[in-house]
Order: C-alpha cells, then sequence, then structure tokens
C-alpha cells in the first residue's frame, strides 16, 4: 500500500512541475560552480563518489557540491554530467 502511495505522490509532483513550465531531474548529487547547477548522475551512491564525480565535470578541485541521503528534483537549468570514475 505504501508503495502505491508513493507512486502516486511522485506522479503527483512531476504532473505538477509540468503545469508550472519547470523540467527537472531526480538526483542525490548536486554541484555548483561558476553559476552553473550540475546534476551528477553517477555520483548517487555514496558522497566520495558524488564530490570525485563533480570535481571531474566541472574541473574544479573546489566545487560546492552536496550529496543527499534521498533523491531530490533538480529544476532547469542545469547541465548533466555523465562521467563514471575508473
Amino acid at each position: 500500500m505504501w508503495r502505491l502511495l508513493l507512486i502516486l505522490a511522485l506522479v503527483s509532483v512531476a504532473s505538477n512541475a509540468k503545469a508550472q513550465g519547470l523540467a527537472g531531474e531526480w538526483t542525490k548529487c548536486v554541484a555548483w560552480h561558476n553559476g552553473d547547477q550540475w546534476n551528477i548522475v553517477n555520483g548517487q551512491y555514496v558522497n566520495t563518489q558524488c564530490f570525485a564525480l563533480a570535481r571531474k565535470c566541472t574541473g574544479n578541485p573546489n566545487v560546492q557540491a552536496t550529496f543527499y541521503g534521498s533523491a531530490v528534483v533538480i529544476n532547469a537549468p542545469y547541465k548533466r554530467c555523465t562521467e563514471m570514475l575508473p
């Protein structure tokens, strides 16, 4: 039952975002660099991976990044990084 409620809540959030003209993605790793917001796609698993990929994607060793324990929606505009660690 709780899964159904969760799915309905997610659909409601997505519908509301579309109605407001917003585009976004779910993520657990977000970085900010030179005024740009980045969705670090493969940084979803642990905070060390999030920060390492944020540095790799932006080229900034001092980039500001946040690893969220639960997924959040990053709203447009944002850059999307799909880099991976070796």
